[in-house]
C-alpha cells in the first residue's frame, strides 16, 4: 500500500491496527508470501498476523469471444498507464525515447487510459503522430487481448497490469510512479529482484538514450517464467478454497475482507 514509514503514520492516526483487529475476520494478501508482506516494517499485533493469508496473484485470461482484427498486426511493443491519469510522464518518454535513437525501430503501441486529463491527451496525440512506428489511441475496453498479442509490455506497473504481465508471461519494463504512495515502487523492485521485470525509475526514464536501450533490448529479454520457473498465479484457486471453508462452517461470523498491497 506505501512505504512502511509512511504507511505506519498514516495508519497510527486513523487507528487501522486496532480496528482490523476489532472488525475484520480475515485479511487476504493478494500475492505470494515471498513476494511482498505488505505489513512489513510495520508492529503487527499477533492476532492481526493471525487473521492474515497469502492467496497468490489472481491469474487473468482472454475473453472467449476474440474480436477478429483487435490486434494490431505484426509484433509490436504494449505501453500502458493503467487508467492513465498519472502516465503522462511516462509517455512521452517513451515518444522521447524513439526520437532520441533512429534504431529504436519497434512498432508501439500506446493506450492512453481513460482518465488521463484532454489537454495532456491531445498534447500526446500531437506528439505522436510525428513518429511512424507509434500508434496512439485513447482507450481499450479489451486490454487482456493488447498484452496477450504483444512482444513485450512497458509499464507503470499497477497491481492489475502486473498481474496481466505474469498470466500472459510478457518480458516487461516498469517504470513505476514514486508518489504520492510508493506501493507501485516497492512491488517493481521486489520483481526486478527476482528477474521477473526490468525497472527503470522516473528520473532514468527521463534520459532519453538509456530509455531508447531499453526499450530496444525489451523484447528480447526472459520472459517471466523464465527467470522465475516457480512462479504460480493461484489467487483465484485459493480463495475458493478459503471461501468453501467458510461457508462449512456455517455457524461462523459474517465475512469481511481487506485486501493486502501484493
Amino acid at each position: 500500500m506505501d512505504a512502511p514509514h509512511l504507511l505506519e503514520a498514516e495508519w497510527a492516526r486513523r487507528d487501522v491496527m486496532r480496528k482490523i483487529g476489532l472488525f475484520y475476520d480475515k485479511v487476504w494478501a493478494y500475492g505470494p508470501p515471498d513476494f511482498y508482506d505488505p505489513l512489513t516494517g510495520l508492529d503487527v499485533p499477533p492476532a492481526v498476523r493471525a487473521k492474515m493469508r497469502f492467496v497468490g496473484f489472481l491469474q487473468r485470461s482472454l475473453q472467449r469471444n476474440q474480436l477478429p482484427g483487435h490486434r494490431p498486426e505484426g509484433d509490436y511493443i504494449l505501453v500502458t498507464t493503467g487508467g492513465g491519469g498519472d502516465g503522462a510522464e511516462l509517455i512521452h518518454d517513451v515518444i522521447d525515447a524513439y526520437q532520441q535513437d533512429p534504431k529504436l525501430q519497434h512498432k508501439a503501441l500506446i493506450v492512453l487510459g481513460p482518465y488521463m486529463p484532454a489537454r495532456k491527451r491531445n498534447k500526446l496525440l500531437k506528439k505522436g503522430a510525428t513518429i511512424p512506428y507509434i500508434k496512439i489511441i485513447e482507450f481499450d475496453n479489451r486490454m487482456e487481448d493488447l498484452i496477450a498479442g504483444a512482444k513485450a509490455v512497458v509499464a507503470m506497473g499497477g497491481y492489475n497490469t502486473y498481474c496481466e504481465i505474469l498470466s500472459f508471461d510478457k518480458p516487461a519494463l516498469i517504470v513505476p510512479r514514486i508518489e504520492p504512495r510508493q506501493e507501485q515502487l516497492i512491488r517493481a523492485r521486489r520483481a526486478a529482484e527476482l528477474g521477473l521485470i526490468e525497472m527503470l525509475l522516473p528520473e532514468e526514464a527521463k534520459d532519453s538514450q538509456r530509455f531508447a536501450d531499453a526499450l530496444v533490448a525489451l523484447p528480447n529479454r526472459p520472459r517471466p517464467s523464465q527467470s522465475n520457473p516457480h512462479l504460480t498465479l493461484e489467487g483465484l484457486p485459493h480463495i475458493s478454497e478459503i471461501v468453501a471453508e467458510l461457508l462449512d462452517r456455517q455457524a461462523g461470523p459474517h465475512l469481511s475482507v481487506i485486501e493486502g498491497m501484493n
